[in-house]
């Protein structure tokens, strides 16, 4: 049987996860998942791509209060408020984001070494998931491009069996980790049930470079990556778990059973995103 192994959310986009028993999705995604961002000077957003510290910035947000901790640096308890509009950039979108904290912005500023702030997703931000693989109009947050993102136990334990040195699935930055299914299952389903949720399976997820930062010290290598280059790679990319997206609103939970209610044909899927 395949079942939901394990949940996740990333409350500041580019931090570390939050553990979950129970997942809700509400328009955009699972609720709370990088619904925070940080950003330099010019609002343009920052991430392990360059700044491969904040692998180490644990989060744990309970309602309007957020807390941060990191090495070598006192942990912070501050609230949430839906300050003034900045503008902010992430990737093609430009648009305002909320102040959340000066306490935040100060303690994110020294761990990082300059001068940075947190921002807040406003409730009626207009960014879309790309029309060309959602397949409704998707609203998303500060996500890269999707909502969610589903992976198999069973596919990092083909990737590990692999590599010299395993990786955690937490490498990947999974919402959905799965169990019970063959590796690389997830590659073949086009729609799936789990719990009251209905979720389409989106689009392959390309990889970039942050999969090769170590979450525990924040270095980085050339695994997985190069391993992974020599059996998952397209056209695109390093293909490597799936984006989806839910229906409607919904709550998932740990040992929910997963029902595969469509499958993909192979021909449903770009050439660009065809394993080769």
């Amino acid at each position: 049987m395949i079942e939901v192994a394990s949940l996740h959310i990333y409350p500041i986009k580019s931090c570390r996860s939050t553990d979950l028993e129970r997942l809700q999705c509400d328009a955009r995604g699972p609720v709370h998942d990088r619904r925070l961002m940080i950003v330099d000077k010019a609002g343009k957003f920052i991430t392990q791509r360059t700044e491969t510290r904040l692998s180490q910035v644990s989060v744990r947000r309970e309602q309007d209060r957020l807390t941060l901790a990191g090495p070598g640096i006192e942990s912070l308890t501050t609230t949430i408020e839906n300050g003034p509009l900045r503008p902010v950039e992430v990737w093609r979108h430009r648009g305002g984001a909320h102040a959340i904290s000066p306490d935040a912005d100060r303690w994110l500023s020294d761990f990082l070494r300059q001068d940075v702030a947190l921002v807040g997703c406003p409730e009626n931000m207009h960014r879309l998931a790309n029309p060309d693989w959602a397949t409704q109009t998707t609203p998303i947050s500060f996500v890269d491009g999707y909502p969610i993102l589903i992976l198999s136990e069973a596919s990092v334990d083909d990737l590990n069996s692999r590599l010299k040195t395993p990786v955690e699935a937490m490498r990947f930055r999974p919402n959905i980790l799965l169990r019970g299914c063959a590796p690389f299952a997830e590659d073949g389903w086009k729609t799936i049930r789990i719990g009251d949720a209905v979720i389409d399976i989106l689009k392959p997820c390309d990889r970039c470079s942050v999969v090769s930062i170590d979450p525990a010290s924040g270095n980085t290598s050339k695994e997985p990556l190069r391993t992974l280059a020599t059996f998952r790679k397209s056209p695109a990319g390093i293909l490597f778990g799936q984006n989806s997206a839910t229906r409607q609103p919904a709550t998932l939970r740990t040992g929910d059973p997963v029902e595969v209610l469509e499958t993909r044909r192979a021909d449903d899927v770009p050439a660009d995103f065809r394993i080769r």
